[in-house]
């Protein structure tokens, strides 16, 4: 699927400059510069600090800081298409996830987990998890596992939604006319469930997960999506919530960005070289168009050497 771009107008010169006989009463004049003052906010234009009120104005969340070295003076990268992990960084599945593990670990007389317990031990591949947590996997049979937890996921799911504050950011993408996708280690039938169940669906260009249930790895169906869209890969940008994905998009050459409250913990997110964010609409600074393509362009520069940045709150 593909979506209409989208246009986006700088002001004027004549109203950057806030000539009364070319924009009208003082009143006019002050109303012009301010979005003036806003469109530069977006675009990263504007060097000095931003006042709460203007930052609020612009639509970006207030009270975030970032570590960086800095803005960079060239042009600034574009991303033309987004890969989306799915559990975690969109779908609020974390408490279902320890809940379907509590399940089966109530099964086995094992002691049930905690969600901060689960955040420091979750990992791929999802089979070397399991010991951790007392499972004696020579006397398990791991297809039967495999299936046993997505069977008890799948009941626990129903009361899932999206991430608290995903859905302005998938707003913000689709509106600028960027593509996206779900790059998923969930069953694809399942994956596909949830997509349709929530109506996120039509919103992305490839929906794409595993062939089975064991949660391996999805860097072969990342590699087979780049390749079929001819996009460069320095040009995509991966938003998950695991070191795995930050590991995906390096082995990618893409860029990427994490999502903290997911299914690791930030302290362990901090170690990827790349931005960490603890909120989801934190992402709205990233997706600003100011480019003729409409590709968006990253208000702080995401490279593989960057700093980590850190959301507030």
């Amino acid at each position: 699927r593909s979506f209409d771009r989208t246009s986006r107008t700088r002001p004027e010169s004549n109203a950057r400059n806030g000539s009364p006989e070319e924009v009208g009463s003082r009143g006019e004049v002050f109303s012009v510069q301010k979005r003036v003052f806003s469109w530069k906010l977006l675009t990263g234009t504007r060097r000095t600090p931003a006042k709460r009120d203007d930052v609020k104005s612009a639509g970006i969340r207030a009270g975030w800081r970032v570590i960086v070295s800095g803005m960079s003076k060239r042009k600034k990268p574009v991303i033309r298409h987004v890969f989306w992990d799915w559990n975690g960084t969109i779908l609020d599945d974390v408490e279902v996830c320890v809940g379907a593990l509590n399940r089966m670990m109530a099964r086995r007389r094992l002691p049930a987990i905690t969600v901060k317990r689960y955040q420091d031990v979750f990992s791929f591949p999802v089979k070397a998890v399991y010991p951790h947590f007392g499972f004696h996997m020579e006397e398990e049979n791991w297809d039967a596992m495999a299936r046993e937890y997505h069977d008890d996921f799948l009941v626990l799911s129903k009361a899932c939604g999206l991430r608290r504050g995903i859905r302005p950011v998938l707003d913000a993408v689709q509106a600028a006319g960027i593509p996206m996708s779900i790059v998923s280690a969930c069953e694809t039938g399942y994956l596909l469930g949830m997509t349709d169940r929530l109506g996120v669906t039509p919103r992305f260009h490839s929906i794409r997960g595993l062939a089975d249930f064991f949660a391996a790895s999805k860097l072969a169906v990342a590699r087979d999506l780049l390749q079929s869209l001819g996009v460069p890969a320095g040009e995509v940008l991966l938003v998950g919530d695991t070191r795995h994905d930050y590991d995906i998009a390096d082995a990618l050459g893409a860029r990427c960005v994490l999502l903290a409250g997911g299914h690791q913990s930030a302290g362990r997110l901090a170690t990827c070289r790349c931005p960490v964010f603890g909120d989801p609409r934190d992402l709205l600074r990233l997706f600003v168009t100011d480019s003729p393509d409409h590709a968006i362009s990253a208000g702080l520069e995401i490279k593989e050497t960057g700093h980590t940045a850190v959301a507030d709150g």
